[in-house]
C-alpha cells in the first residue's frame, strides 16, 4: 500500500507573505505595461499583458519545481517570476515607479491589510500548536518528528522545515515552563551546554539587557512616531523572548550519545545525527586550536572545549558542560563499535 507524504502544519507564514507580494509585484508590473511588453504587440490589452504576467510564466516554472510538493512548487514559481518582474519594473526608471505607486495607493492598501491579517492567522496557528505541545512530556521530540527531513526533500523543503522546528522551540521553550522529559530525547547518555562558560546565563543576561530600558525608550519613540513606537517594542519583545527561549534550549535540550550515533542539538536550531562511524578523532581543545579556520562552532555565548573531525573533512567545536565524560563516553562508545 502506498504511504502519504508527512504533512508539515503549520506552513510558514514568510510562504504565504511572499504570495502576496509577488502577486502584488507582477500587478505592479502589469500596470506599466509588463516585463514582457517590449516583446509584444503594442496592439495588445493590458489584461492580456497581466495574464502572461501572473499565469504563464509561474505555471512554466511550476512545472519545473513539481518534484516539490505542489504548495511550495506554486509559491516558488511566483516569487522567482516576480524578482525578475521587480528587477524589470525598477529598470524602468523613477518616473513610471512613481506613477504606478501613485496609481495604485488602493492596492498598496490591500496589500497592508492582507498581510497583517495573514500574519495574525499565522501567529494565531502557531500558539495553537504550541498549546497542543505543551502537554507533551517531551516538546522537542515532537517537534523533531513533526519537521523531520525526508530523503526526497528538496532545498527549498529542508530550509522551510528548519525554520518552523526553530519557530515552533522559539514558543515553547520561551513560553512553556515545563521542561521536556530528557528520558525521551534519542540518546542512552545526555550531555548538558548550560553551564560551559555561563551560556545560559549569559542569554538570560541579554534579554534582561532588552528588557530594562523599554519602558523608557518607548515613551521616547511615541512622541517621534507611536507607530515606530509600538513595532520597535514588540520586536524588543521579541527578541528578549528569543535569548529567554535559548538560555532553556541550553539548559534542557542535550547533546546525546548512543551506541551508533551522536545526536547534536544546540540551542533551538541545531539538530544533527553524525554517525560514530564517521568521526575519526574526538579531542580536547588546545590553545593551538582557538585560530583555526573553516570550522563549525557550536557553544552559544559560551566557549569551545572539544574538536570532532570528521570523515569528509568537517571540524566541528563544541562546548559542553563534561568535555570529559563525553570523551571518554565516545571512546568506548567507538570500542564497542570494532568488537
Amino acid at each position: 500500500m502506498p504511504t502519504s507524504r508527512p504533512r508539515v502544519s503549520p506552513t510558514p507564514f514568510w510562504y504565504y507573505l511572499g504570495a502576496v507580494y509577488a502577486l502584488y509585484g507582477a500587478y505592479l508590473l502589469g500596470r506599466v505595461g509588463g516585463l514582457l511588453s517590449p516583446y509584444l504587440p503594442a496592439s495588445l490589452p493590458l489584461p492580456a499583458l497581466i495574464l502572461l504576467d501572473l499565469v504563464a510564466l509561474p505555471a512554466l516554472i511550476f512545472a519545473w519545481l513539481w518534484r516539490d510538493r505542489p504548495p511550495v512548487a506554486l509559491v516558488g514559481a511566483v516569487v522567482i517570476v516576480t524578482v525578475g518582474m521587480l528587477a524589470g519594473f525598477w529598470g524602468l526608471g523613477p518616473t513610471a515607479v512613481d506613477a504606478a505607486f501613485h496609481s495604485l495607493l488602493p492596492g498598496k492598501a490591500i496589500v497592508m491589510i492582507g498581510s497583517s491579517v495573514l500574519m495574525a492567522g499565522y501567529e494565531a496557528r502557531v500558539l495553537w500548536e504550541v498549546v497542543s505541545l505543551r502537554r507533551r512530556t517531551n516538546f522537542d521530540v515532537v517537534i523533531s518528528r513533526k519537521t523531520a527531513v525526508g530523503p526526497g526533500d528538496s532545498w527549498v523543503v529542508r530550509r522551510w522545515k528548519k525554520a518552523l522546528a526553530a519557530e515552533l522551540r522559539l514558543w515553547t521553550y520561551g513560553l512553556v515552563r515545563k521542561a521536556p522529559a530528557l528520558s525521551e530525547f534519542p540518546g542512552d547518555r545526555h550531555f548538558s551546554y548550560g553551564s560551559q562558560s555561563a551560556n545560559a546565563s549569559t542569554w538570560m543576561a541579554w534579554a534582561v539587557i532588552n528588557l530594562l530600558p523599554l519602558p523608557i525608550l518607548h515613551l521616547l519613540m511615541d512622541k517621534i512616531s507611536p507607530g515606530v513606537a509600538y513595532v520597535s517594542s514588540i520586536m524588543t519583545l521579541l527578541s528578549a523572548l528569543w535569548c529567554l527561549a535559548e538560555a532553556r534550549a541550553s539548559r534542557f535540550r542535550p547533546v546525546s550519545l548512543d551506541s551508533k550515533s551522536l545526536h547534536l542539538r544546540y540551542g533551538l536550531s541545531v539538530e544533527r545525527t553524525i554517525e560514530l562511524s564517521g568521526i575519526q578523532v574526538a579531542r580536547s581543545l588546545s590553545w593551538k586550536d582557538l585560530d583555526a579556520r573553516d570550522v563549525t562552532r557550536y557553544a552559544g555565548f559560551g566557549g569551545v572545549n572539544l574538536r570532532l573531525e570528521l570523515r569528509g573533512g568537517e571540524v566541528i567545536h563544541l562546548g559542553l558542560d563534561d568535555p570529559r565524560g563525553f570523551l571518554d563516553e565516545m571512546t568506548r562508545l567507538k570500542a564497542t563499535l570494532r568488537t
